[in-house]
């Protein structure tokens, strides 16, 4: 009887042995987090090629120098000059603080779609660099070493996805379904495994019925589980039948798709509507409100003043009382607001959003 009891102990104890080690051990996995955008930042970073534009890229640097970041600018080229001034000389731009170079051979300034998605591990910044594009011929080899130089490790996998299409609250991570009809189930297994065991995202959403293939164009996240689609009011349903009423079903059929939208992502947390300027059938000139930079508080928000003009000055009025709607709004959510007029750039396909990549703080 004492043998059989001593080996029911010396059991228990191995038991207890294996179940503590099993703790410890997932203790010392490190916590992974999605980092959303809305939280701390220490630097931004943009192509040269943003500053060929004319005043959208001075506009960007005036009001990046009174959020207090770093400002990075990569230069399309192999080396990298030591003058912390060059930009500014080179394309004329007014002095509001030095610029950090950085030097890499690239041929557009879309950088949010090629650049690495951050997450946290164990309070520590991590970037993990997906493939652009299955079929994209760019070269991304260099990424790794460019931020070895802003002291960000990253992470290299083979799934795609674009930059545009990921949008995240800090917990879960939200993805355009339009993205992925050109891709395979494998595909959309591999980037829902990745955001997960790499992303630390608790659950991935892909939003059906999207408007675009990039979710920037409709969503954006301002807070854990806060987050902001875009909505077509009355007001602009009636303007569109009076001056342009060719556009009218294709209005309704959006403000229908985007109603679809928010109703998925208040699954998820609390939503806002923010107005829609302009709307258009077609997905090059796609405006939003919600193509957005924040930067510690203040958030760069795009207008189309210069591309509505040409439309009268009914469509001015209208612009101009969405933006106050549209700066109330952001300003309820705790962000000063800075407008950008990116005209130029949203007939060229994107938004603030795209041609920026913010750099979350290492360290909360």
């Amino acid at each position: 009887m004492a043998t059989g009891l001593f080996a029911r102990l010396m059991g228990y104890m191995i038991g207890m042995s294996l179940s503590l080690s099993g703790i410890a051990y997932a203790a010392s996995q490190p916590k992974k987090v999605p980092i959303g955008e809305f939280e701390p930042v220490r630097g931004i970073l943009f192509s040269e090629y943003l500053f060929a534009q004319e005043q959208i890229g001075q506009q960007i640097l005036k009001a990046t120098s009174q959020s207090g970041v770093e400002v990075y600018v990569l230069l399309d080229r192999d080396t990298t000059p030591g003058d912390p001034y060059f930009l500014h000389k080179d394309y004329k731009l007014p002095l509001h603080k030095p610029i950090i170079h950085l030097g890499l051979r690239h041929d557009h300034w879309w950088l949010r779609d090629f650049f690495p998605l951050f997450a946290r591990r164990d309070r520590t910044l991590v970037g993990i660099q997906f493939l652009y594009r299955p079929d994209n011929g760019g070269d991304q080899s260099q990424l790794p070493g460019l931020f070895s130089l802003m002291k960000t490790p990253v992470i290299k996998v083979a799934e795609p996805l674009d930059g545009g299409n990921y949008l995240t609250d800090g917990e879960n991570c939200f993805l355009s379904d339009l993205f992925f009809n050109h891709l395979s189930p494998d595909n959309l297994r591999g980037v829902n495994q990745v955001l997960k065991t790499e992303m630390g995202c608790g659950k991935v959403v892909v939003i059906d019925q999207s408007p675009h293939e990039h979710i920037d164009m409709f969503a954006t996240a301002t807070g854990r589980g806060r987050f902001m689609v875009s909505d077509i009011s009355e007001q602009m349903l009636r303007l569109i039948s009076q001056l342009n009423p060719e556009f009218l079903p294709a209005a309704k059929e959006m403000r229908s798709t985007l109603n679809a939208v928010a109703a998925q992502f208040r699954k998820h947390g609390e939503v806002n509507r923010i107005p829609t300027p302009f709307p258009t059938p077609s997905e090059i000139t796609f405006y939003s409100y919600t193509n957005v930079i924040y930067l510690n508080g203040i958030a760069l928000v795009p207008t189309y003043t210069h591309a509505l003009t040409g439309r009268g000055p009914a469509w001015v009025q209208l612009a101009k009382i969405e933006q106050e709607q549209v700066e109330s709004i952001y300003r309820a959510e705790g962000f000063d607001v800075h407008f950008i007029d990116i005209s130029r750039l949203i007939a060229q396909g994107g938004g603030l959003h795209c041609v920026a990549l913010t750099l979350p703080k290492r360290l909360l």
